[in-house]
Order: structure tokens, then C-alpha cells, then sequence
């Protein structure tokens, strides 16, 4: 059993899921955006424009923003340098 069939057991159905999962999107690719702004200011910023990173970050998530913080911030990153 998931979490939309949960909800329909209450009779709220997926819209309250989608709009969560949309807000959640948004907010971490402003999140995303915002830092990406900083990088490239430093010119520390890999594929040269915060609005890909953004975009990509609307349409995949936290998963992107994870692969977003291991190109520019892990240890990983570090050793590019």
C-alpha cells in the first residue's frame, strides 16, 4: 500500500501529494539556484550556468541537488582541484 492509496482511503486523493512534491521541487531548486549564483561569481561553478542547474533541479529533485552538492562540495570535488 502507498502513500496515494493511503490518502484515497481518506478521501483526499493525490492532489495534496502532488502539490507537496512540487513545493518541495521548487524550493530546493531556488535553493540550488541561489547557490549556483555564488559559484559562478567565484567561477567555481561546473556547466557555466545556474539556471541548467535550477531547471534540472525543478524536473529531478533532491536527487539532483545530492549530485549537485557531490560536484561542488564533497570530498570528491575536492580532489579536482
Amino acid at each position: 500500500m502507498n502513500t496515494i492509496e493511503i490518502l484515497h482511503g481518506f478521501g483526499l486523493g493525490a492532489l495534496p501529494v502532488l502539490v507537496i512534491y512540487l513545493i518541495l521541487h521548487i524550493a530546493v531548486a531556488i535553493a540550488v539556484w541561489k547557490d549556483a549564483k555564488q559559484l559562478e561569481a567565484n567561477g567555481m561553478l561546473f556547466l557555466d550556468q545556474p539556471w541548467i542547474w535550477a531547471l534540472t533541479t525543478i524536473v529531478f529533485g533532491p536527487i539532483l541537488a545530492f549530485f549537485y552538492w557531490i560536484i561542488h562540495y564533497s570530498r570528491l570535488a575536492r580532489m579536482q582541484d
